[in-house]
């Protein structure tokens, strides 16, 4: 899905995001930002992630390894194992919190699902789930 998104928008910021934007891994924007030293100073760091997204790898969204990671296996696993320490090495574990979704699709054919961004689209244009989240953890994310 994603690859078919690069081609047919040739959208820099998925080229970006996709870390296609230059040929050394270690120069792409992804990769720099992840040596960025901001992300801590947020009071909370919220991840959304979910099995069905296949515009965002699951481990990826989590900011985690994949399960089946071996960091000695390719350069490229390599890149991915520092960008994760480069992150998490700055949050505190209290900061921190995963929420994984499952969603529940019709067996129309639609082009979202068809490409893969069904589930990655439906947690931002939710307005259910927004207001589940708002209502469930406003104490805990909006205290005074």
């Amino acid at each position: 899905g994603m690859w078919f998104m690069r081609q047919w928008t040739k959208s820099a910021a998925l080229d970006q995001l996709s870390m296609n934007d230059h040929e050394d891994i270690r120069q792409t924007f992804v990769y720099q930002l992840s040596e960025g030293d901001l992300l801590h100073l947020f009071n909370h760091v919220v991840l959304v992630s979910g099995h069905q997204d296949q515009y965002v790898p699951y481990h990826s969204a989590r900011i985690e390894l994949p399960y089946e990671h071996d960091s000695s296996s390719s350069s490229e696993a390599a890149v991915h194992s520092e960008m994760v320490v480069n992150i998490m090495g700055k949050i505190k574990s209290e900061q921190l919190t995963r929420f994984d979704f499952s969603f529940h699709f019709d067996n129309k054919r639609r082009l979202d699902k068809f490409i893969g961004r069904a589930a990655h689209v439906h947690v931002l244009d939710s307005p259910v789930l927004t207001m589940n989240l708002l209502l469930n953890y406003h104490s805990r994310y909006f205290s005074s």
